[in-house]
C-alpha cells in the first residue's frame, strides 16, 4: 500500500514539474512575441526581424507564430526585402488556414505581385480573398487594387466593374473616392481615343466621364484627388469648346489647389478659356503670373501673343502694339512670313473703297517688321482702284519699296461678284468674262493699265522670284522714282523680248545694258551679274559677257598665281 502511494506522488511531482516547465516556455515564449511586436510597432524594423526570426526558430510551434511570420513578413516588406517577405506570406497563407491573417497575408502578396506586373497572379489572389468573405476593410482594398491590376492587364470593363462594386458595397471605404476616380478616368481614356479620332461619339464619351468626375466632386477627397478631378473636368470642357465651362473650373482649380501641379500645368488653358469667353482682363492676370516665371520661358511666345490680343480687345491700343512688336522680335530673322495689303497709299482713293486706316502707322510698321523683327514681309498695291491716276499709283510704288518689303505684288483690280464694285463701278469698265479685271476708268487709260500689266509681269518674274537680286538693289538704289526707273527697263525688256520670252542669259544682258545705262561701272555690274547669276554656288558655266571685264582677269590671274 505505502509502494503504490509513494509512486503516485512521485507522478503527481513529476506532473507539477513538467507543468511548470511548460509554463515557463509559454511565459518565454509570450515575452519574446512581446518585445518583436514592441520594435514592429516603434517601426524598428530590422531589429524586429531578427527577434522575430529567432522566436520563430526558438518555438517552431508556437500559438502565435501565424501573427509572428506576418508581422515578419511586413518588416521584411518595409525594409525593402520584397523576395523574402513574398515567401513568409505565401507560408502564412498555405500552412494558417484558420488564422486571422491568412487573408491579409494573401493581399500583400497580391500586391507584391502587382508591383512587379505580375498582374495574373495578382488577380488570382485577389480573387481568392473577395471570395472567402474577408472583413469590409480589406473586402473595399482588394476591390481596388483587383481594379487596377485588371486595367493593367487592359480588361477595363471587368476593371470598372470591381471599383463600381466599391461604390455600391463599401459607399463609406476611403476607397469610394479613389475608385469613382478610377471610374471616370476609364471614360476619359475612351473619350480621349474617340475625341482624336475624330468620331462623333466623343461627346457622349465626355459626357459620361464628366458624370463620374462630379460624382467624385461631390464625394469630396484629399486635395490631390479633387484637384485632379477638376482638371480633368475643364480639360474635357476644353477640348469641346465649352469654354465658359472649362474657365469655371480651371477657376476653381487655380483657387482652391494654387501649389499643385495641375494648378500650374492648366494655367495655360485657362488663360485661352478665359480669352474665348471674353473675360479678357482674367485672362490678363494669368499673363501677368506665367510672364513672371522663369520656368515658363519656353511658353512665352504664346502667352503675348495672349496678352497682345487681350489687350487689344480691351482697347488698350498702345499696349497692345507693344506687346506684338516685343513678340514678333522673338522670331528668327526670315522666319515669320506676313501678308501686308496695302493697295494704295493714297487716303481718298482707300475712302472711295470703303477702306479706312492710319497710312503712316501702317507704312511705319511694315519698315519696323522688316528692320526690327527680321519679318519676310508681302505686301500689295491695286492699280485701277478708283479716283487712282497713274502718277498717284508710281508715288505709292516708291513709297512701299522704300519701306522694304521681301515681295511687292502689284494686282490688277477685279470685279467680283457680290462686291460693292460689281453694284457701282464708279465710271470703271470692267472684263465680263475671269478674271474680270478692269479695263479702264476715269482715272486711267486701258494703255496706261496695259502698262502697269507688263510692269507687274516683269516685276514678279524678275524681282519677285529673286533673280539676280544684288544687280536689281543696285539699278533701283539711288533712283529719284523706282517705279519709273524700272518701268524705264521694262520697257526695253519688253522690246526685245516680250513678257515672257528671255532665260537668264538674256536677262543678264539685259541688266548689264540697263545698269551702265544709268551710270553703274560696268566691271561693278559685271561683278554683281556674275555673284547673282552663280547664287552660292547653285548655277555654274558663267555667260561669255560675264567673263570679262578687270575685275574678271585679275581674279583669272590670281587663280593661276595660286596653282603655280
Amino acid at each position: 500500500m505505502e509502494r503504490c502511494w509513494r509512486t503516485g506522488l512521485a507522478m503527481l511531482a513529476a506532473s507539477v514539474m513538467l507543468a511548470a516547465g511548460a509554463a515557463a516556455q509559454a511565459d518565454a515564449y509570450a515575452d519574446r512575441l512581446l518585445f518583436a511586436d514592441g520594435l514592429y510597432v516603434r517601426g524598428m524594423h530590422d531589429l524586429a526581424i531578427k527577434e522575430y526570426t529567432a522566436l520563430l526558430n526558438a518555438f517552431p510551434a508556437g500559438a502565435a507564430n501565424d501573427a509572428a511570420m506576418f508581422r515578419l513578413a511586413e518588416c521584411l516588406r518595409l525594409q525593402g526585402d520584397r523576395a523574402t517577405a513574398g515567401r513568409f506570406y505565401s507560408h502564412v497563407v498555405v500552412h494558417f488556414r484558420e488564422s486571422p491573417f491568412r487573408l491579409r497575408a494573401a493581399y500583400r502578396r497580391a500586391r507584391l505581385y502587382a508591383d512587379e506586373d505580375d498582374h495574373e497572379s495578382a488577380v488570382a489572389h485577389y480573387q481568392v480573398i473577395l471570395q472567402e468573405n474577408p472583413p469590409p476593410d480589406l473586402a473595399a482594398a482588394a476591390r481596388f487594387y483587383l481594379g487596377e491590376s485588371l486595367q493593367a492587364k487592359g480588361d477595363t470593363d471587368a476593371a470598372d466593374a470591381a471599383f463600381a462594386a466599391i461604390e455600391k458595397e463599401h459607399p463609406e471605404s476611403e476607397f469610394n473616392v479613389y475608385a469613382l476616380m478610377k471610374r471616370a478616368e476609364i471614360r476619359r481614356d475612351r473619350w480621349a481615343v474617340l475625341y482624336l479620332a475624330g468620331d462623333a461619339a466623343a461627346a457622349e464619351a465626355g459626357d459620361q466621364a464628366l458624370a463620374v468626375f462630379d460624382r467624385a466632386l461631390k464625394r469630396g477627397g484629399p486635395d490631390r484627388l479633387v484637384a485632379e478631378a477638376l482638371f480633368q473636368t475643364a480639360e474635357i470642357h476644353f477640348r469641346h469648346q465649352a469654354y465658359a465651362q472649362s474657365a469655371d473650373v480651371y477657376r476653381q482649380l487655380l483657387k482652391r489647389f494654387p501649389n499643385d501641379t495641375r494648378s500650374a500645368q492648366a494655367l495655360l488653358q485657362a488663360a485661352w478659356s478665359a480669352v474665348n469667353t471674353g473675360l479678357y482682363a482674367e485672362a490678363l492676370e494669368a499673363v501677368v503670373k506665367a510672364l513672371a516665371d522663369p520656368a515658363r520661358a519656353g511658353t512665352h511666345d504664346e502667352w503675348l501673343y495672349i496678352k497682345a490680343n487681350c489687350e487689344r480687345q480691351l482697347l488698350q491700343h498702345e499696349t497692345a502694339i507693344v506687346t506684338y512688336r516685343e513678340l514678333l522680335v522673338r522670331f528668327p530673322p526670315g522666319v515669320l512670313h506676313l501678308e501686308a495689303g496695302i493697295q494704295s497709299f493714297d487716303p481718298d482713293v482707300l475712302a472711295r473703297v470703303n477702306r479706312r486706316g492710319d497710312l503712316a502707322a501702317a507704312a511705319e510698321g511694315i519698315a519696323w517688321l522688316v528692320r526690327e523683327a527680321g519679318a519676310d514681309v508681302h505686301a500689295d498695291l491695286i492699280a485701277g482702284l478708283p479716283g487712282e491716276a497713274p502718277a498717284g499709283f508710281a508715288a505709292g510704288f516708291d513709297r512701299l519699296y522704300r519701306l522694304g518689303p521681301s515681295e511687292i505684288q502689284v494686282g490688277i483690280l477685279k470685279s467680283l461678284y457680290g462686291t460693292a464694285l460689281a453694284r457701282d463701278g464708279q465710271g470703271a469698265r470692267f472684263r465680263q468674262a475671269p478674271p474680270y479685271d478692269v479695263i479702264e476708268t476715269p482715272s486711267m487709260m486701258a494703255s496706261e493699265l496695259d502698262d502697269v500689266r507688263r510692269f507687274a509681269s516683269h516685276w514678279d518674274r524678275v524681282v519677285n522670284r529673286g533673280l539676280f537680286p544684288l544687280a536689281i538693289e543696285r539699278l533701283l538704289r539711288d533712283a529719284a522714282s523706282p517705279w519709273q526707273r524700272f518701268d524705264a527697263f521694262s520697257r526695253r525688256l519688253a522690246a526685245r523680248h516680250g513678257l515672257y520670252g528671255m532665260g537668264l542669259v538674256e536677262l543678264a544682258t539685259a541688266l548689264l545694258d540697263e545698269l551702265t545705262s544709268v551710270g553703274v561701272d560696268s566691271d561693278e555690274a559685271r561683278g554683281l551679274l556674275r555673284a547673282d547669276y552663280l547664287d552660292g554656288g547653285r548655277r555654274q558655266n558663267l555667260p561669255a559677257l560675264l567673263r570679262q571685264g578687270t575685275l574678271w582677269r585679275e581674279s583669272v590671274n590670281g587663280c593661276r598665281s595660286d596653282r603655280q
